[in-house]
């Protein structure tokens, strides 16, 4: 469980070789540093802290996609990131939600290049009772190909009790 002094950090890489999505995601909360946003806060005990992120642009380059080994290079343009953070005694929440569009630009001429946009979600739940709940989905929507991952993964008390990943691709060539 956090406490004080303690960071939470997270990081999640988007499918396997898949360069789509948001290649990693870092959700770091120094749970010190959270801040208390209004009086009402602070007099339920609860530490909260969200950050909103506009425009983000980043470019990746990737020797393979989803559909097998493509060299290419892909520009992500983030449209809204929320991340969002709460802290109430031996409970700890943390969410991430990212929306935004990229363009996979392949080496190959003959591979032609890709537009599309995507979603993606993270939960990851500390809660009393030592369980640990995680939740992750991600959808993109190409030209002809659909990519779906989702991960659902509960721990108690140290013990990996529910475990389940979705990684379905469709339309690859």
């Amino acid at each position: 469980m956090p406490g004080q002094n303690q960071i939470l950090g997270v990081a999640m890489w988007a499918g396997p070789s898949s360069g789509r999505g948001l290649v990693w995601i870092g959700v770091a909360a120094a749970t010190t540093t959270l801040g208390l946003a209004t009086p009402a806060v602070a007099q339920s005990g609860a530490s909260r802290s969200t950050q909103v992120d506009h425009g983000v642009v980043f470019t990746v380059v990737t020797p393979d996609d989803i559909c097998g080994p493509n060299l290419a290079e892909i520009t992500y343009e983030v449209r809204t990131q929320v991340l969002h953070a709460t802290e109430k005694g031996d409970r700890f929440n943390v969410q991430f939600t990212q929306t935004g569009t990229y363009h996979v630009d392949f080496v190959d001429p003959a591979v032609p290049d890709q537009d599309a946009q995507y979603t993606e979600a993270i939960h990851h739940v500390f809660t009393p009772g030592e369980t640990e709940v995680f939740a992750f989905a991600y959808h993109d929507f190409p030209d002809g190909i659909r990519i779906r991952q989702q991960t659902h993964v509960t721990v108690v008390d140290g013990n990996l009790v529910v475990e389940r990943v979705i990684d379905k691709v469709t339309g690859c060539p």
